[in-house]
C-alpha cells in the first residue's frame, strides 16, 4: 500500500484537481500573457564594464562552479518548474537528460503530491536510476513543510537522491490561487528547523518575487546553505493564476492586481552589495534570466549560481535537441561575457570594479 500522511487533509492532495492545475502551470508559464512587462532584465540593471585589453584567451575561460560541494560544469541550474503529474513526466525526462549531459544542477517540482502518497516518487527514482550522474535538488513548500515538519521532508530527499533541498515560499501565489494554502504562520520556526535536521544542505527560494534584504537577515543564522532570491521579472506566477479563471472575474482581477509587485534579483543583490550585509549562505539568483549575459550581471554582483526556468521550459517542450542548444547558447553567452571582462573564472568575477549599477 502506498504510504500516506496521516492527519492531512484529503482536500489539499485531490489527484485530478492537483494534475489539472499542474497542466495549467505549464500552460501559463510559458505564456506571454504571464511574464512580467514592468521591470529592466539584470544586464539593463547591472553595467557591466568590459575591457579592452583582457589579457587571456576565450579558451581560458571555465565555467566551473562548486555548489552544496559538488563539482558542476556550468554556475547555471535548472530551476524548479512541474512535477507529480503525468503531463510533466516526459518534460522532466527531457530537463533530467540535459542536466545529466551538460552537468548542470536540476531542481525537481513541487514534491507536494508524495506526501499524499509514496509511489507518486517513482517518478524521479526511475529518472535517477535512467541518469545516474543527475544531480538534483528535492522541492517542497514552505507552506507544506509547516504543515507535516521536517521528519517527513527527508523521504522527498531519498526518493531523488537530493544533493540538497529547496524549500519554496510562494505567499502570493498561494493567495490568489483559487486552490491556495495561504497558511505561513510558523514559518521560520519550520525552516530553522529542518536546517538542523535535514541530512542534505537546505535552499530558501522564493518564486519569483524576490527575498529582501530584511528577510535575507531574518534567517542569517538557521543554517541554509544558500538563498536563491528567485526576483521579479520572469514568469509572474499571480499572473498565472489569474489565467487560470476562464471567466476573467474575480481571481482574474485579484490575480492581475499584482502586477509590479517584488523586488529583481539585481536590486536586491545591488543592496546586498552596497550595504555590505554579511551573510552566513550563499546567494542564488534566479527570475527573468533571459540570457547568458544576464547571468554574467548577476555573478559579478555576487551571485553563486543562477537559475533559468521558463525559457528552459518552452524548449524542453520542443525536444533535447532544442534544449540542450539552448543551455549551451546560456553558458557560451556567459563565458564570451566573462572574456571581455577578463577574468577565467567565476570566483574572479567577485571584483566591484566589473560593474556598476545602473537601475
Amino acid at each position: 500500500m502506498p504510504q500516506t500522511i496521516t492527519g492531512q487533509n484529503d482536500s489539499l492532495f485531490d489527484s485530478k484537481k492537483f494534475d489539472s492545475r499542474k497542466k495549467d502551470h505549464i500552460l501559463y508559464s510559458t505564456s506571454k500573457e504571464s511574464q512580467f512587462d514592468s521591470f529592466k532584465s539584470a544586464s539593463e540593471q547591472i553595467q557591466l564594464l568590459p575591457t579592452a585589453f583582457p589579457e587571456i584567451n576565450l579558451n581560458q575561460v571555465k565555467l566551473n562552479q562548486i555548489l552544496l560541494g559538488e563539482s558542476f560544469s556550468s554556475p547555471h541550474f535548472i530551476s524548479s518548474m512541474t512535477g507529480g503529474h503525468e503531463s510533466g513526466f516526459k518534460t522532466n525526462d527531457v530537463l533530467a537528460s540535459c542536466a545529466a549531459e551538460k552537468n548542470w544542477l536540476m531542481g525537481v517540482g513541487s514534491q507536494r503530491k508524495e506526501l499524499a502518497d509514496s509511489s507518486y516518487a517513482k517518478e524521479w527514482t526511475d529518472i535517477k536510476k535512467k541518469y545516474p550522474k543527475l544531480k538534483l535538488m528535492a522541492n517542497i513548500g514552505l507552506s507544506q513543510l509547516i504543515e507535516v515538519g521536517s521528519e517527513q521532508i527527508e523521504r522527498l530527499i531519498d526518493s531523488c537522491q537530493a544533493i540538497g533541498v529547496f524549500v519554496h515560499s510562494n505567499p502570493l501565489q498561494e493567495a490568489v490561487q483559487k486552490e491556495g494554502t495561504p497558511n505561513f504562520e510558523g514559518g521560520l520556526k519550520a525552516l530553522e528547523a529542518l536546517c538542523a535536521k535535514s541530512s542534505v544542505p537546505v535552499v530558501l527560494k522564493e518564486v519569483g518575487f524576490g527575498i529582501t534584504k530584511r528577510d535575507l537577515l531574518r534567517v542569517n543564522n538557521f543554517g541554509l546553505a544558500a538563498v536563491d532570491i528567485s526576483g521579479a521579472g520572469g514568469t509572474h506566477w499571480s499572473k498565472v493564476e489569474a489565467l487560470r479563471d476562464s471567466t476573467k472575474s474575480f481571481h482574474y482581477d485579484l490575480g492581475m492586481s499584482f502586477n509590479r509587485w517584488g523586488q529583481t534579483s539585481a536590486q536586491i543583490l545591488n543592496d546586498v552589495s552596497s550595504e555590505g550585509l554579511k551573510l552566513n549562505f550563499d546567494l542564488w539568483a534566479s527570475g527573468g534570466v533571459r540570457s547568458g549575459v544576464d547571468s554574467c550581471a548577476l555573478l559579478a554582483a555576487g551571485a553563486q549560481a543562477v537559475g533559468v526556468a521558463s525559457p528552459l521550459m518552452k524548449a524542453a517542450l520542443a525536444g533535447p535537441e532544442n534544449l540542450l542548444q539552448l543551455m549551451k547558447l546560456y553558458d557560451e553567452q556567459l563565458r564570451v561575457s566573462m572574456f571581455n571582462l577578463g577574468v577565467c573564472n567565476v570566483k574572479s568575477l567577485k571584483d566591484k570594479s566589473l560593474w556598476k549599477w545602473k537601475g
